[in-house]
Order: structure tokens, then C-alpha cells, then sequence
């Protein structure tokens, strides 16, 4: 604080006239001048994080002030001022070859917040010059002048353009300068005095606007070329412009700079911090990086999951025991083909006479294939912001996860440090062939121990049938892992891969993902078609058709060449021992649970590649279309043509099975209805509010009630089974302890009539 000693006026700059001539007075006619009593000169200083009532960095009372090479940084006021405050009166001051800047929008200090922001206010009717100076604001929504002086008579901010203002990213620079003729009292007689006001202020862009250009002034000289853009989607304006939640803005042209906005993907893009600004995108959690893309630095990503944990903290071995079990119980499965249900109908009804064994109905009935395509399908329609996530994480998916080939929560699992996004989804894709593998493994064993014990080769048959039946169950999973790694987006002129923006399309190992999409995941539909007619047809062996499945396009070329040349086949026989076996396993997988072609369903030899085709339609659709309002839309659409057509051909050979998947399929488009409601909020960039609550709470309800149906009934069916097994026991015990009873009752009435019997009886 400078408060020095008062100066006298020696002239009070009065006006020569009424009205100004052609030509100006001199200062001293036209301005006040005083005889300071100080002069006080500062030179290389640096004033930083002050913080006062009044005049954060300096209060001046009188006196002539020069500033030389000096710097103001980050200085505050709680009502007025916040560096330099000149009170009225004489002081005269000169700032030269200074820096003035602000970083900071508030400075708490002794538990109260310091927010004025303003680099000089001047009240005093001393001269004012401010030369080779650079005022500079960075912190956003700064609304405080960056100079204002009021009563000024002398104003100077230099006639080179040296002095330079500059406003925040997204502010405009305006300057208010005009003078006033005031009428006061000087020595007794009337004297017209000219007062100036000038201010130079930032204002933000109005209107749903926004600007990434900053606006300046050289001197009294307004630079030009700052222009306010419309607020483009995916983007809130309402502060300049920050990035709506689950969007990504980037920079698209340079004249003038402005954004573009992509949508991320879910659980990784977050609105920023306002205070924040100029950076326009945020990351949930530990992301960081272009899309948010990758994990912040000592942090690695988990399993299932978009969350980030700490690289230590990756020590989840308990998962590799789990996983092997998982795969074991799996495989073990698919070989054996357990009959869950008439066990537990078995067990529940007990107390009934055993049904005698009825050859006709002795078939798979497709239980298991429909309750894998709904939980299939229903992963592709699901938007993972549209359950709780208790119920999420815990709840449903766990149980979605079992029929998708991975098992645990999402987030639970890190095994280890290093996981990216790419290679986790090479790593989902080793759980359908960890099963195929541990089937060998299990074949090996069962082999050696029939060899150990002295007796011949198991049939091979219900281990390939289980091989199969893993390859058809688990497509779903590897056609998703192809086809994730090859969705790319536009980011300004390159196109950068969805899940990890990082990475810039297109990369060797995403060449590898097209050429198995090419090779195996397109032409498996139609190999799986053609084949099974032949295989049927016995012009295909077992052997060729496994080959077939495993090499699609190879093969679906070199059939497509026979028939073109019309080339005759002849029947393949095959040996009834083992391959016969086999082919009936095999058969079993692809026609039992349909309809025979002599019933006149000649489709029903190919409705495994139609379940097949429709799970590859849903995953493109999840790959290709980025909107997800109009993908699930599209996805609904396909659900009810699914619908119509399985109601029109009802393919499976038991009438259950047929209104089971019609329950199915129904439910499927439900749940497509369901999340077009939950994806119109991230597709509009809606952000949800109470008015919808009740309406989302009903939706959310609905969906865990469909996904939990299934093991809700299970979990019905095993409590009852427990319950008729009690009261089993119960009769079982009453009944033992019953004819317990019953025979220590004869054998006590038994010996006491020996006992009355006498061992002589007299002669008549």
C-alpha cells in the first residue's frame, strides 16, 4: 500500500471556452497538473497471489508511481480491484515494459474465497500511462475489467501498438472510451473540465455460442477476425463450450478454429470441469488421452470393463483357477449333454410312478441353443447406462456374461497389469478356445485311461459333437471380437479406432481382424448352410464338413467350383465304426432339436446357419452403425422380422420349444423397445432429468425382470427341488419308523401270547 503525502494542484485543467476549437489546448490547459511531493519508482518486481478487500497487489494514495519491467501475477480482491487500485486524488502513474496476468479465477486464503479480477482501476485525476505492456487473461469467464478508469483527464496507452490486452479462449475484446464535459468550481469562478472513461472488458459468446479464438487489442486498436460459432451437437454451450457427457470433440478447420463431436464409448467420455476450460473433453475415471482411450499412466485395464485400476494393484490370480474351472464345467457340458431339466421335474415329482422311456421323444429339445441366442442377442441390445449399476454389475451382468463366454463382474478382474483395449479383446476370444481345448484335454485323458485299463479307443463322437456345439455357441464371441476392432471414427483428418483413439486405422494387426472376418466369420453362414444339406445328403463326410466349418471360405469356394462344373458326387460311405458315431453326434448337434425334412420342413436341415445368420446380422449392426438411437432401431426392426419368421415356420420339433422362442424372440424386441427409450438420451445428448425418472425406473425394472426370468425360475425350480426332497426324507423317516413300530409292536404282542400259553396243556 502506497499512501503518500498529499500534492498540490497548480492547475485545474480548466477548459478555454465553451466549446472546443479546431485545434487542441495544451495539457496544461486542458488537464490538471500538481506538484507531487513523492516519486516513487519500481523496477524488476514481481507481485504474485496477493489478496485484499481493496487492490490486491497495491493501494495508491498520491504521489507519482512508475512501474518499470515489472510483473503482476494472479493477484485478487474480495470487492474491487484486484492489482492495481488507484483511489481519487492526484496520483499519477506510469507503467512501462510490464507483464500483467491472470491464471487463477479465484484464491482462497484463510478460509475465503478472493475473486475480483482486475488488472488496474483508476479513480484519480492524475495522468495515466501504460506503455509497452501486455494485460493478459487466461482464466475463463473472467468478468471483470481487465482496466477501467474512471474520472481519467490524461489516458495513455501508447501510440505503437506496444501495449497489448489479450481476453481469455472463447471472449471477445470490448472497449468503451468516451469523454464527458463536466462543470465544476475552481477558485471561486466556473471551469468546464473533461473527464474520460475507458474500459477494456472480455465477454464471453451469447446465444448457444461458442469461440476458441481469444480476443485482443493493440492499444486502442481492436484486432479483427474473432467470430462466435454455433454451438455444434454434442457440445454445451451454455459456458462456451465443454463436451456433453459420452462425447468427444475435436478440432475440424482452422479458419476460424472450430470443433467437432463424436460419441465415445460408454463409460469413458465425461463432461469437464468448468474450470477446466479451454479443455473441452473429460474422461470418467483414470482415462486419459485421445477418446479416452487409454488408462492414465501406472494404471492398466480390467477385464469386461471400460474402469482403469492401478498397474499394482493387478493381482487377481484367484481368476486363472476360476477360468479353468469355468472352461472345464463348460466343456464337460458340451460332451455329455446332461439332462437338467427332466432331472429336476424327476426329483420334484418323486412321489409319482416313473415314466416309461419313450423312444420318439428321446431328442435334444433346443433348450439350450435358445437360451444362448436370447442372452446373445440380448448383450447386442443392451446400453449399459440403462440398468442400476448394483444391479448391473452384480446382477445381470454375471448372467449375461455366462452365456457370451466370460464369466465375474465387470471390474472384478485384473489378472494382470498390461491389458489394453485391443488386447482384451483378444483375450475374450480365448475363452471359446480354452473350452474347444480342454475338450481335447479331456478326450487325451479319457483315451489314456481306457488305455491303462486294458480296453480300446473312447468314441470320438461326443467330443466333436461337444467341439461343434462350443464353435456354433461361442460365434458370437469371436464374430465380436473381429468386428470391434475394426470400428473407426473420424477424428479431424485421420480415423482412429472407437475404443482406443490412439490408434489410427489402419494398423497390421487390423488387417488381421478383416481377414478372418473375410475368411471365417462371413462365409461360416453360408458353409454352414450348403454344408449341412450335404452332410444330410451324404455327399459330405464328417471329417470335410468339421474341415469346412473351420476353413468357411476355402471351402465354400471349392463347392461353389464343383457345382459350377456340375461335377457328379458320389455318396460318401462312412465306416460304422467309429465314424458313424461321430456323424450321429454331429447330426445331433445340427438336426435334432428341429423339425425332419420328411415332415415338410426341408429348412429345418439348415436353421442352425438361420440362428447363426441372424447373430451375425445383430453384431454387424452393432459394429457398423455408431448412432446408437438409429442401431437400436435397426435392431429392433430385425427382431420383429426374427419374430414373424420363427412364428411362421415354428421349426423345433417339440411345441414347447416352439413358444419358448416366441417368448424369446418377443422378448428380445421388448428389450430393443426398452433401450431405444434409455439410447435416445446419449444419441439426442439429452441429459436426464426427474421429469423422466418414474418412466425409466418402470423400463429398468421391466429389462431385469426379462434377464433375471431365467435363472429366477431355476433358482425357483432348485428351492422346490430341495423342498420336495425334505419332505421326501420326512416320509421316508415316517415310513421306516413306522414299520419300525409296527414290528416292535408284533414282536411284543407275539411274546406276550407265548407267554400266556402253557407249555403242558391237560388231557380231557
Amino acid at each position: 500500500m502506497f499512501s503518500l503525502a498529499p500534492d498540490t494542484e497548480t492547475d485545474p485543467g480548466c477548459k478555454k471556452g465553451s466549446f472546443s476549437s479546431g485545434t487542441q489546448n495544451n495539457h496544461a490547459e486542458q488537464h490538471p497538473s500538481w506538484d507531487y511531493k513523492s516519486h516513487v519508482i519500481i523496477e524488476d518486481s514481481t507481485f504474485e497471489k496477493n489478496a485484499a478487500d481493496v487492490g490486491g497487489a497495491l493501494y495508491i494514495t498520491n504521489g507519482k508511481i512508475t512501474f518499470r519491467n515489472c510483473h503482476f501475477v494472479d493477484n485478487f480482491a474480495s470487492s474491487q480491484a484486484g492489482h492495481l487500485y488507484i483511489v481519487k486524488g492526484s496520483a499519477s502513474l506510469s507503467i512501462q515494459d510490464s507483464l500483467f496476468q491472470q491464471n487463477m479465477k479465484r484464491l482462497p486464503v484463510l478460509f475465503k474465497n478472493y475473486s475480483y479480477v482486475s488488472f488496474i482501476h483508476a479513480e484519480s485525476s492524475g495522468a495515466l500511462n501504460v506503455s509497452n505492456t501486455t494485460m493478459d487473461v487466461r482464466a475463463y469467464d473472467s468478468r471483470n475489467p481487465l482496466m477501467l478508469v474512471t474520472n481519467g483527464r490524461l489516458i495513455g496507452v501508447g501510440s505503437d501498438n506496444l501495449t497489448k490486452f489479450y481476453c481469455p479462449i472463447g471472449s471477445e475484446m470490448e472497449i468503451l472510451h468516451f469523454t464527458n464535459e463536466v462543470t465544476t468550481q475552481a477558485n471561486n469562478t466556473t471551469c468546464k473540465i473533461e473527464v474520460a472513461t475507458l474500459e477494456f472488458r472480455c465477454s464471453a459468446c451469447r446465444g448457444n455460442s461458442y469461440s476458441l479464438q481469444r480476443g485482443h487489442a493493440f492499444g486502442y486498436q481492436l484486432a479483427a477476425g474473432f467470430q462466435c460459432l454455433p454451438c455444434p451437437y454434442g457440445a454445451n454451450c451454455s459456458q462456451n463450450i465443454l463436451a456433453k457427457r459420452n462425447f468427444w470433440g475435436y478440432k475440424d478447420q482452422n479458419n476460424p478454429l472450430s470443433l467437432h463431436f463424436t460419441m465415445c464409448p460408454e463409460g469413458y467420455c465425461s463432461p469437464p470441469q468448468e474450470a477446466n476450460f479451454p479443455e473441452y473433453n473429460g474422461c470418467q475415471g483414470n482415462r486419459s488421452e485421445e477418446l479416452c482411450g487409454h488408462c492414465h499412466d501406472g494404471y492398466t485395464e480390467t477385464l469386461y470393463s471400460t474402469n482403469c485400476r492401478p498397474s499394482h494393484q493387478c493381482k487377481d490370480y484367484w481368476f486363472w483357477p476360476v477360468a479353468l474351472i469355468y472352461v472345464s464345467l463348460m466343456a464337460l457340458y458340451f460332451i455329455f449333454k446332461p439332462s437338467i431339466f427332466p432331472r429336476i421335474k424327476r426329483h420334484i415329482l418323486w412321489f409319482k410312478e416313473s415314466e416309461t422311456a419313450d423312444h420318439d421323444n428321446n431328442f435334444d429339445k433346443g433348450y439350450l441353443k435358445i437360451l444362448f441366442f436370447f442372452y446373445q442377442a440380448a448383450n447386442l441390445f443392451l446400453i449399459s447406462s440403462s440398468s442400476q449399476s448394483l444391479i448391473k454389475a452384480n446382477l445381470i451382468e454375471p448372467i449375461v456374461g455366462l452365456f457370451n463366454f466370460r464369466f465375474l463382474s465387470s471390474g472384478f478382474s485384473c489378472p494382470f497389469p498390461g491389458l489394453t483395449v485391443v488386447s482384451k479383446q483378444f483375450f475374450s476370444a480365448t475363452h471359446v478356445f480354452c473350452t474347444m481345448l480342454v475338450i481335447c484335454i479331456f478326450y487325451v485323458l479319457h483315451w489314456l485311461i481306457q488305455r491303462l485299463r486294458g480296453q480300446g479307443a473312447p468314441s470320438l463322437g461326443p467330443y466333436v459333437g461337444g467341439i461343434l456345439q462350443t464353435l456354433l455357441l461361442g460365434y458370437t464371441t469371436l464374430a465380436s471380437v473381429s468386428f470391434t476392432p475394426l470400428r473407426c471414427v473420424p477424428i479431424g483428418t485421420d480415423r482412429r479406432l472407437f475404443y482406443d483413439g490412439n490408434v489410427v486405422c489402419f494398423q497390421w494387426w487390423q488387417y488381421l481382424f478383416i481377414a478372418f472376418v473375410c475368411i471365417f466369420v462371413i462365409p461360416f453362414v453360408f458353409v454352414l448352410l450348403w454344408g449341412s444339406y450335404k452332410l444330410h445328403g451324404g455327399t459330405l463326410s464328417v471329417g470335410k464338413f468339421l474341415l469346412a466349418c473351420a476353413l468357411p471360405l476355402p471351402s465354400f469356394v471349392y463347392w461353389s467350383f464343383l457345382s459350377l462344373f456340375r461335377k457328379i458326387q458320389n455318396p460318401v460311405v462312412d465306416d460304422h465304426s467309429p465314424h458313424q458315431g461321430t456323424r450321429n453326434h454331429v447330426q445331433m448337434v445340427l438336426y435334432s432339436p428341429f423339425k425332419r425334412p420328411e415332415e415338410g420342413k426341408i429348412m429345418s436341415l439348415s436353421w442352425e446357419s438361420v440362428m447363426i445368420g441372424r447373430r451375425l446380422i445383430l453384431i454387424m449392426l452393432k459394429a457398423l452403425v455408431s448412432d446408437p438411437l438409429l442401431r437400436l432401431l435397426i435392431m429392433t426392426l430385425f427382431g420383429v422380422l426374427f419374430l414373424l419368421h420363427h412364428v411362421l415356420t415354428e421349426p423345433f420339433r417339440d411345441a414347447i420349444a416352439n413358444i419358448v422362442e416366441t417368448i424369446s424372440l418377443l422378448f428380445i424386441v421388448v428389450l430393443g423397445l426398452l433401450n431405444v427409450f434409455f439410447a435416445s438420451f446419449l444419441s439426442l445428448a439429452v441429459p436426464f432429468d426427474d421429469h423422466f425418472s418414474t418412466l425409466w425406473n418402470v423400463c429398468q425394472g421391466v429389462e431385469v425382470a426379462i434377464l433375471c426370468l431365467v435363472p429366477g425360475a431355476l433358482g425357483f425350480f432348485m428351492v422346490t427341488v430341495v423342498l420336495s426332497q425334505l419332505c421326501r426324507v420326512t416320509v421316508v423317516v415316517f415310513r421306516f419308523l413306522s414299520n419300525l413300530f409296527w414290528i416292535c409292536f408284533r414282536f411284543c404282542y407275539r411274546r406276550q401270547n407265548d407267554e400266556k400259553t402253557p407249555l403242558l396243556t391237560p388231557v380231557g
